[in-house]
C-alpha cells in the first residue's frame, strides 16, 4: 500500500511540477516578448498579459535578484522564493530567469513601496543567500516602458556591485551622480574629455 500510494504521490506531484514549467515557460515567453522592442500591437499586449493574471493598468518596477556565480538550480530556487512571496501578498508579477539572475517585474504604486517591499523580500533570503542583491529600476507607468525600468536594473545591478558590494538592495535612483556617468558613458564627448584631462595620469 506505501509502494502504490508513493508512486501515485509521485505521479500527482510530476504533474503539478509540469504545470508550474509550463506556467514559468509562459510567463518568461510574455516578458521577453515585451522586452524585445515596442509590442506591435499594444492592445493584443495587454490582452495576453490579462490572460495571464496581470494588472498592466498599475505601473510596474523591474527588479533584478543577482547571485554571484549562482549556477541554474539556484536560480530556480531563488525564483521560487520570489513567487512564493509575492503569491503570499496576492501578488501577480511575471518572473524569467535569466544567465545569471532572475528578472520580475512588480506592480506597485509607490516607489518607497517598492523598496519596502524588496528589503522584506531579501530579510527572508538573507539566511539561505547571505550576498543576494537585489537592483531596483524606477516605475514604468505603461508596458512600453518596461524595457528602460530593467535597464536602469541592469545599471544599478554593474555600478551597485562594484559601488557598494553585494547583499543589500540598491535602487537606481540611489546611484546619485553616477546616474550621469551611466548615460554619459557612451557618449564621444566623455571619452574626449578623459583623453584630455586623465589619459596621461592613467598612463
Amino acid at each position: 500500500a506505501a509502494q502504490r500510494g508513493a508512486a501515485a504521490l509521485a505521479l500527482e506531484l510530476a504533474k503539478e511540477q509540469a504545470v508550474q514549467a509550463a506556467e514559468e515557460r509562459l510567463r518568461g515567453d510574455f516578458l521577453s516578448n515585451i522586452l524585445a522592442g515596442p509590442p506591435g500591437d499594444l492592445a493584443a499586449a495587454m490582452q495576453r498579459g490579462q490572460e495571464l493574471g496581470y494588472s498592466l493598468s498599475t505601473p510596474h518596477v523591474a527588479v533584478l535578484l543577482y547571485l554571484e556565480e549562482a549556477n541554474a538550480a539556484t536560480l530556480a530556487r531563488i525564483s521560487s522564493a520570489l513567487q512564493s512571496e509575492l503569491s503570499r501578498r496576492n501578488i501577480t508579477a511575471p518572473i524569467s530567469r535569466r544567465e545569471s539572475s532572475v528578472l520580475c517585474m512588480i506592480p506597485v504604486a509607490t516607489a518607497a513601496r517598492t523598496r519596502e517591499l524588496m528589503e522584506q523580500l531579501r530579510e527572508r533570503l538573507v539566511a539561505d543567500y547571505p550576498k543576494l542583491l537585489i537592483a531596483v529600476g524606477t516605475q514604468a507607468p505603461n508596458l512600453s516602458e518596461w524595457r528602460r525600468s530593467v535597464e536602469e536594473a541592469e545599471q544599478a545591478l554593474l555600478l551597485g556591485r562594484q559601488l557598494f558590494g553585494t547583499g543589500r538592495v540598491l535602487a537606481f535612483s540611489d546611484l546619485g551622480v553616477y546616474r550621469l556617468l551611466v548615460r554619459l558613458r557612451e557618449t564621444p564627448e566623455l571619452w574626449a574629455f578623459y583623453r584630455e584631462t586623465l589619459s596621461k595620469l592613467a598612463d
